[in-house]
């Protein structure tokens, strides 16, 4: 496995398993430069929906469904 596959794997792994407003501010402040606690509400319900259609994606990818553990 190369180290950028790697790093991406770790990322993706991490949006699936932290609160989705910790995604969205992470997102938010890394795209926009923007700190997540000057934003306005309805702009920071912008970027949580974001964060969900991307955990969304995520969740759809075949690598994580072979990962997956089921009970």
């Amino acid at each position: 496995m190369n180290t950028q596959f790697a790093d991406v794997f770790r990322l993706a792994a991490w949006r699936l398993l932290v609160p989705i407003e910790t995604v969205a501010a992470l997102d938010c402040s890394t795209l926009t430069g923007l700190d997540w606690s000057v934003l306005a509400p309805d702009a920071q319900s912008e970027w949580i929906d974001r964060a969900r259609a991307s955990i969304a994606r995520l969740t759809r990818m075949p690598h994580w469904k072979r990962l997956s553990c089921t009970a």
